[in-house]
């Protein structure tokens, strides 16, 4: 690399260019970076992705694995082997997968689940899926052992905000420190919107091929249910400080220009209980008054600077 550099000085010195050759790329002056949408950036492939290795029973004999295509892929699969020292070597029998229909707000998307069976306790096994043609990589687990046996596992609460933010920087950390951990366990609030796939496309990129080798508990929060059944887009169910929930219906006003807002202001009615809350700009809790308080037991100390992207 040395000799390049050198190289491309001489260049310079011989050919009068003010700039070695090849050493930077010359920008448009009419250049401006243009946003990859939500729809594009997550938008599903033949290619397996959003694989999540979990239990559907028990873990010293079974596994199951869930993962998400386009909908061109009509018959999924997994494959399972005994894990070896050599990939070629691999011996897998096939795994038939269970198919369903999925939309969100960015399209539709098949999603997969194949279950594992009559496996032994204690055994790294290996693993992929697809629809026989094109493949994820092949991942690695291992079964649980029979008897008591000491094990770590890793406790998350609350990625919901910001997930590119902070999510993945935590999951990460959180994993550096227990690599062997025997599964992850989430507490709600996996993301903020529940209907927002993009959240949802964060969210699995962040923890990436680790979800598909330690399995997965992930239980939803009431940021999961977002809406009461099919109930109007003003609908929420909240959590009050006690952990009962709330049924809450809202009103959004805009504050200022409406393709420029400098805040908004929330009424909110539950059980008969009106309640006023105002956020900045950036949706940040900044105000709450009294009502709210009574209601769900949260001052503003507890509650203040919490972002909301209800729509």
């Amino acid at each position: 690399m040395t000799r390049w550099i050198y190289l491309g000085w001489v260049m310079c010195l011989v050919f009068g260019l003010s700039t070695p050759i090849g050493l930077g790329h010359e920008v448009p002056p009419d250049w401006k970076p243009v946003r990859h949408g939500d729809a594009k950036a997550h938008a599903p492939s033949p290619l397996p992705d959003r694989v999540v290795l979990t239990w559907e029973s028990d873990p010293t004999t079974t596994q199951s694995v869930t993962w998400r295509t386009d909908v061109t892929v009509h018959r999924a699969l997994a494959q399972l082997a005994l894990a070896n020292d050599n990939g070629r070597a691999l011996d897998p029998v096939d795994v038939p997968a269970q198919t369903e229909d999925f939309t969100s707000d960015l399209g539709d998307a098949h999603y997969h689940r194949a279950r594992f069976t009559g496996l032994t306790p204690g055994t790294l096994y290996a693993y992929r899926v697809g629809d026989g043609v094109n493949w994820s990589e092949w991942y690695h687990f291992q079964t649980a052992k029979t008897g008591p046996v000491p094990f770590t596992f890793i406790y998350f609460g609350d990625a919901q905000n910001d997930v590119k933010m902070h999510w993945s920087r935590v999951f990460r950390e959180a994993f550096r420190e227990a690599p062997r951990a025997a599964f992850t366990l989430h507490a709600g609030d996996l993301i903020n919107s529940a209907n927002r796939d993009a959240e949802w496309g964060e969210w699995f990129g962040a923890p990436a091929w680790v979800n598909g080798t330690i399995p997965v508990i992930a239980t939803p929060g009431n940021h999961e249910y977002a809406r009461i059944g099919a109930g109007p887009d003003s609908e929420r169910i909240w959590t009050a400080k006690d952990g009962s929930q709330l049924r809450v219906g809202i009103e959004i006003t805009t504050l200022g220009p409406s393709d420029s807002p400098t805040g908004y202001q929330i009424a909110a009615m539950s059980g008969g209980r009106k309640m006023q809350l105002e956020l900045d700009a950036e949706r940040r809790l900044v105000a709450i008054d009294k009502a709210f308080t009574e209601v769900t037991g949260y001052t503003l100390e507890e509650v203040k600077g919490r972002v909301d992207r209800s729509p």
